[in-house]
């Protein structure tokens, strides 16, 4: 029988492999919360992001700030 492969991304596990700028599906993937809950968030202004017309990031910094983490020197 095959092994069945982990489909997260390797950043879940390892914040030092976070993306210095984060899209909506990797918060999400980075919180294990839906894009919806992310984009509430934003909207609600408990998560800062960069918005420019329909594109949304969010800056490494930001997110570990809002999920109580300190950013690794």
């Amino acid at each position: 029988m095959p092994t069945m492969r982990n489909k997260e991304p390797p950043y879940v596990y390892d914040r030092s492999r976070l993306p210095e700028l984060l899209t909506v599906a990797e918060m999400a993937a980075f919180m294990r919360a839906s894009e919806q809950t992310v984009r509430n968030r934003i909207k609600a202004g408990k998560i800062n992001a960069v918005i420019d017309g329909q594109v949304i990031r969010i800056r490494r910094k930001d997110a570990l700030s809002y999920l109580g983490l300190e950013e690794s020197a």
